[in-house]
């Protein structure tokens, strides 16, 4: 009786193991495909938006007016595919995704995307109408207006958009790794290069100050794609603008809570460097006057309307603080946004930089920060304080 006991109890935990194992496997299945998801609808407005401003910026450049009349049809078509795309309920992302594979799938095709060759935008089909990865959209149009640097970040975004799509459809139709092994080829030696390039790293993608470890050389893609907050149950334009943005919104709310008096203080001198005022007693008393409002409103209200908030301070600013510190600091905005950004994501060990003598942990620090103020920025350029003030 007690074999037959232990027996029973060892076939229980063998089912309780398979149960969890099952479940650990469809947990994971479905955070890779919620991420995946974002990824690829990040990387689908991130190259929208880039064929968007190449061609706003050719419009003020050209006399021509029959091309200033085709610039103002793409550049509302280009709008109208970034809004669709970021919202659910107008844009059918299956449908994207399926004919966006359409084209990868062509053995040419992946030879082009392999090469980076911009031949990929010029196919049409038995009709004569142009093939597109992006639905409705005439690539070619937008990226000849493109520099050398532009087509370089263009072709990232592309990589990791072509990468998404594969990682999407591959899930439930396996048989595609051996029906198309011309885009298995493809989409490894995208892995490899999206991995050395750190698209992933660019604050349009990816939080590069979250959630990151410092020794990224080994790190694999499904790490690099693996979030800690993405869900299929919950995606949803909420879940999507904390990547489209490059902010991790439940990962900020945490680091609030941990943000003491000496850590603000150590920030806040960080950003008056970052922003070209070191010792500026006018710019560290702003910087720190804000990062407590921004985090104490923030804690209370969470980020369910962080433009109210965000708004909210600052016409506390316009209203209560002198106006021409408030330009100083809208200055400081644009020096940190030139070069302080730039000086956040090389700091490293080497020496090589001004900012390699700051405390490495001020990476994961200034993630909240940063962000804050560049929200700020955003508000703050939407009011008068003054002064009329260049775009940064």
């Amino acid at each position: 009786m007690e074999q037959n006991l232990e027996k029973s109890l060892e076939r229980s935990l063998e089912q309780s193991l398979e149960q969890s194992l099952e479940q650990s496997l469809e947990q994971s299945s479905e955070k890779r495909m919620a991420i995946n998801v974002q990824r690829f609808i990040s990387s689908s407005v991130c190259i929208t938006k880039m064929l968007f401003e190449a061609a706003n910026k050719r419009f003020d450049e050209t006399t021509n007016l029959k091309e200033k009349s085709a610039i103002t049809d793409y550049v509302a078509t280009c709008d109208k595919i970034m809004n669709n795309i970021k919202n659910e309920a107008l844009f059918n992302h299956t449908m994207f995704i399926k004919k966006a594979f359409r084209v990868i799938r062509e053995p040419t095709n992946c030879t082009y995307i392999m090469n980076k060759n911009q031949e990929l935008f010029n196919i049409r089909d038995s009709e004569n109408k142009i093939i597109t990865l992006l639905m409705g959209l005439d690539i070619k149009f937008g990226y000849r207006y493109f520099s050398d640097t532009e087509k370089s970040k263009f072709w990232q975004y592309m990589y990791l958009f072509v990468y998404c799509v594969y990682s999407l459809i591959v899930p439930s139709n396996p048989e595609i790794i051996k029906k198309y092994p011309d885009v298995k080829t493809l989409v490894d030696v995208l892995e490899k290069d999206i991995i050395s390039s750190k698209i992933l790293l660019d604050d349009g993608i990816f939080n590069a100050y979250l959630g990151i470890e410092k020794d990224d050389e080994n790190v694999s893609m499904a790490d690099l794609l693996n979030g800690e907050n993405a869900t299929m149950k919950d995606f949803s334009l909420a879940s999507l603008m904390k990547t489209v943005g490059g902010i991790d919104l439940d990962q900020i709310s945490k680091e609030l809570e941990n943000i003491d008096d000496e850590k603000m203080n150590e920030i806040t001198d960080t950003i008056s460097e970052m922003m070209g005022s070191k010792g500026d007693s006018d710019i560290k008393e702003l910087c720190s006057g804000f990062l407590k409002e921004a985090q104490e409103k923030i804690k209370v209200k969470g980020f369910d309307n962080i433009e109210g908030t965000l708004m909210d301070i600052a016409k506390n600013a316009k209203n209560n603080i002198n106006v021409s510190k408030l330009n100083k600091l809208k200055s400081g905005f644009k020096h940190f946004k030139k070069s302080g950004m730039e000086q956040l994501k090389k700091m490293n060990k080497d020496g090589t930089n001004p900012m390699a003598n700051l405390n490495p942990d001020m990476l994961s620090k200034m993630g909240v920060p940063s962000h804050m103020f560049d929200m700020l920025k955003s508000q703050m350029d939407k009011m008068s304080v003054g002064e009329e003030d260049d775009d940064v």
